[in-house]
């Protein structure tokens, strides 16, 4: 009996030291985070953390425990018995260490540990895998061995204690492991509270780097990928409450106000340019004296810029809809991802083809990654053309697809012929070279990523100069505009407001005066801005604003993993669902923050159940 009780201890105190394990190389893989605490917070990390890491081991430890109770009348030889462990463990040990690894190298990049959105990316692995360098790859690659080596040598040592005798009163040793598993399901819930085991039960900080480094990666991944759709994740009130509440943040407190027009004509063709990761604060970065978006701050006194321009998620499959259809990023999920939704959602090219446009959307890369190209045809799109479809010879590329300046001209030429063909257009460029791996045929700062978004700068100065002298200027609006923003400078967190501060500038002959705009504003707002603009219906938009309508409330709103944030002239709130709490705040008013960030959430899923 006793042997068998102890392989069970050792097999899961073994497991649960390993997932301990994981938090002194995080910290001491991002020291520069690290150093930025005190060390009683750092053991606070520990102590927060024990209770995933506690979990992690006893979903691992299911399975010996059950091979335990099979051994009480399953006699076989010690060899197979041991065989059958290794087999287990080494699954065990390649999944937990490539998890390990995984979250290691991309917590730098997504500001949070592992979940399941990395399955999205795996659809396509080249793609998925043009943002990581040689050494980046080798480095990861030694820490995901070196862990796995640790891991399978304590799995291996703890098959040695696999009892493989015969029990006397097999009866009395089953109900003992009864009793166990019941200890196990306890551990593996979280305890006998209310609350079952999720990330917040290591939530402790407003420190949002302390609460990550104390979630355990394996429990935010497995959780995540087991999880249910996500539909009912944030409901703080009833839904019709939601509705009431929500009709304060979209509705016109002046029923005769009209908006302001900003356009010499109501049928401009449009021209949209989508730029990749292109935040305010890698723009407004200054290298000796100079703007890394220098054209686009020249260029910002010719057309209508937009001071406070938010965009409304973190990844390009949700900004993309947000600036497309006016709908908002989802924490949780990815609506693009749900082709039998997209197709019922509003979108500009839809709105648009009804007054007789055309619609077009040019990529560099495969606009088949994160589902794109079935996106787009789902919301209207006529076209889409990515790398498959044209060729550009003597052209930088990476692994990602065709560099900017390539893409541009390709733009140009295609914008082109569609003003040859004389019928009302809008066409949309993704741009692609502001993306990690930062590679790009341009030499004009040493920082690898500031000279990859003074690329990207320079090419939309050479569109736009070529584009001036072109028989399209004349009747065209050209919108620039990020799909999200960029944790720069290093360390900002990738909740902070900063991080979703972005561009936006309408260009063109169709503009008819130079201003800027200092209202608050978010990408769900273009669509119904750019309609209103047009003279053309938007009542499907029910979450964006006529940006231009002053009786409108003006404000940004964005979200991002398990978290969202409202920003507003008068001050900002950002708030953690996981941790259930506000990590950050300026104003006198926060908690009418907060109750617009989760009247804005819960409406959100609300729209996506009707759909």
């Amino acid at each position: 009996m006793r042997r068998r009780l102890l392989f069970i201890f050792v097999a899961f105190i073994g497991t649960f030291l390993m997932m301990v394990a994981m938090k002194p190389v995080f910290l001491l893989y991002y020291y520069h985070l690290s150093a930025q605490v005190t060390a009683f917070q750092l053991f606070l990390v520990f102590i927060h953390g024990f209770s995933l890491d506690a979990t992690v081991a006893g979903w691992f430890t299911v399975v010996p425990l059950l091979l335990v109770i099979v051994s009480l009348w399953v006699h076989w030889s010690p060899k197979v018995w041991h065989r059958i462990l290794l087999i287990y463990f080494g699954i065990v040990t390649l999944l937990a260490s490539a998890i390990f690894a995984v979250d290691l190298g991309l917590y730098e990049y997504w500001g949070f540990r592992l979940d399941g959105m990395l399955l999205n990316y795996l659809t396509e692995p080249s793609v998925a895998m043009a943002s990581v360098s040689v050494w980046q790859t080798i480095r990861q690659l030694l820490f995901f061995f070196g862990y796995a080596a640790i891991l399978f040598w304590v799995y291996y040592r703890v098959t040695m204690l696999f009892p493989t005798e015969s029990e006397d009163k097999p009866f009395r040793m089953l109900a003992v492991l009864l009793v166990l598993g019941g200890v196990l399901f306890l551990d593996i819930r979280g305890g006998v509270g209310p609350a079952v085991a999720n990330v917040s039960k290591a939530y402790f900080s407003t420190n949002m780097y302390l609460n990550h480094a104390a979630t355990n990666p394996v429990f935010s991944f497995l959780s995540s990928v087991v999880h249910t759709d996500g539909l009912n994740d944030y409901n703080y009130q009833t839904d019709a409450a939601v509705e009431k509440d929500f009709v304060h943040y979209s509705q016109p407190v002046a029923s005769d106000t009209l908006s302001q027009s900003v356009l010499n004509t109501t049928r401009p063709n449009v021209v949209l340019v989508i730029m990749e990761s292109y935040c305010r604060t890698l723009s407004d970065e200054k290298v000796k004296g100079e703007w890394v978006g220098a054209n686009l701050h020249r260029l910002s006194k010719e057309g209508i810029w937009f001071e406070n321009f938010y965009s409304n998620s973190f990844r390009t499959d949700r900004g993309t809809v947000a600036l497309l259809s006016g709908f908002p990023g989802q924490p949780n999920m990815s609506i693009s991802k749900e082709p039998n939704k997209c197709i019922r959602l509003s979108s500009v090219a839809r709105s648009l083809a009804k007054a007789g446009y055309s619609s077009s959307y040019l990529y560099g890369g495969d606009a088949n990654f994160t589902n794109k190209a079935a996106y787009l045809y789902s919301v209207g799109f006529d076209s889409v053309i990515d790398k498959h479809k044209i060729h550009i010879p003597g052209a930088f590329s990476t692994s990602w697809g065709y560099a900017d300046n390539a893409m541009f001209d390709q733009f140009y030429s295609h914008i082109i012929d569609l003003q040859h063909r004389g019928k009302p257009y809008f066409t949309t460029l993704m741009t692609i070279s502001s993306h990690e791996p930062f590679e790009v045929p341009f030499h004009k700062f040493s920082h690898k990523k500031l000279n990859a978004f003074a690329f990207t700068d320079d090419c939309i100065g050479r569109f736009v100069e070529k584009l001036k002298h072109s028989p399209a200027w004349k009747n065209t609006l050209v919108i620039f505009v990020a799909d999200h923003g960029y944790s720069y400078p290093d360390g900002l967190s990738g909740s902070a407001c900063a991080r979703f501060h972005i561009p936006m500038l309408w260009l063109g002959g169709a503009v008819s005066k130079p201003m800027q705009v200092n209202d608050f504003a978010s990408q769900i707002d273009l669509a119904p801005t750019l309609l209103t603009q047009m003279r053309l219906p938007h009542s499907e938009y029910v979450f964006g604003k006529d940006i231009f309508n002053p009786s409108l409330p003006k404000f940004g709103y964005y979200t991002y993993i398990n978290g969202f944030g409202v920003i507003d002239v008068h001050g900002h709130l950002v708030y953690d669902c996981s941790g259930k709490m506000v990590i950050d705040k300026a104003g006198e008013h926060p908690q009418q923050y907060e109750m617009m960030g989760k009247t804005l959430l819960q409406k959100t899923f609300i729209e996506i159940k009707k759909l």
